[in-house]
């Protein structure tokens, strides 16, 4: 799967632009280049699918109909994973907070 193809750098951490072959469908184009670079499997396609609708959504109407917006009364985030579709959004509730906190307490909101 492509996710196994980005080793151990991206194992349990979402690396800068890993998500772009799923939301761009570019996994073809990189395959061109790299034949060593494997195909997405069933999962990974109909979360590309997803991934692509949300991402059309919001660049045509400014927001995701499905996600909840995020508040400090309600900081939900989506858990995009194979398990997301338009009708299953696994939702994280406070995900990572000490960052934010951390973040916060040292003026980064100021600028």
């Amino acid at each position: 799967s492509f996710a196994e193809f980005l080793g151990g750098a991206c194992a349990h951490e979402v690396c800068h632009a890993a998500d772009l072959p799923y939301i761009f469908d570019s996994q073809y184009t990189v395959r061109q280049y790299d034949p060593a670079f494997p195909p997405m499997t069933d999962a990974e396609v109909a979360m590309s699918n997803t991934m692509e609708g949300w991402w059309g959504a919001l660049t045509a109407n400014g927001t995701i109909p499905q996600w909840p917006p995020f508040t400090e009364a309600s900081p939900l985030a989506v858990n995009i994973s194979t398990a997301v579709s338009p009708t299953n959004l696994p939702l994280l509730r406070s995900f990572r907070s000490e960052y934010c906190e951390l973040l916060d307490k040292i003026g980064y909101g100021e600028y």
